[in-house]
């Protein structure tokens, strides 16, 4: 009559079986983790560009028409120049400080990065930016397009021919990373 028991072998082939099993559960477990640490980067990435182009949006629809030097001054862009934007706001009640009053500010790209440009008030005006503001980074483009109130798309603005403000604006954002983020906002 035979023992009741695992011999050795078996013991061993067990072993082995439980430790493939233990090396495939720690695998798939590290790259669950690893595969939500990407969708969460990526998830706060496009969080803060949305908040960008919002925060780009909500200027738009503070802008006032001035003439001459302050009125707003945009260069569309091309492939082989960011476009650039610089125009007067007008305050918020929403805002406190020195961001509550009246605005000079602009958008350009400079070496990857998006900034906001704050400029001193108009009778302070040195043409140089009193605040520079990082708004993202990783961004190869930055395109400006303007539409009047004919409904005609302009690469500059003013436009030759055209007064006042345009009464939409296109932003285009191409990421570094592949994609590109658009948005019209409706200039009032």
């Amino acid at each position: 009559m035979r023992a009741r028991g695992l011999t050795l072998v078996e013991m061993l082939v067990a072993l082995f079986i439980m430790a493939v099993l233990a090396v495939l559960s720690y695998r798939t477990v590290a790259a669950m983790v690893d595969a939500s640490q990407h969708v969460d980067e990526t998830g706060r990435r496009f969080e803060r560009l949305a908040d960008t182009v919002d925060l780009m949006a909500r200027d738009f629809s503070f802008v006032v028409d001035r003439s001459g030097d302050l009125a707003l001054r945009g260069d569309g862009g091309a492939d082989d120049r960011p476009g650039e934007i610089r125009f007067p706001r007008s305050g918020s009640a929403y805002r406190t400080g020195a961001d509550s009053g009246p605005l000079t500010v602009g958008y350009r790209l400079h070496d990857g990065r998006l900034e906001k440009l704050v400029y001193p008030p108009p009778w302070m005006l040195n043409g140089q930016a009193q605040a520079r503001t990082l708004l993202a980074d990783q961004v190869a483009g930055l395109r400006f397009r303007f539409r009047d109130r004919s409904g005609a798309w302009h690469e500059q603005w003013p436009a030759a021919g055209v007064t006042g403000l345009p009464a939409a604006v296109e932003l285009r954002l191409r990421l570094t990373a592949g994609g590109e983020v658009s948005r019209m906002v409706a200039i009032p």
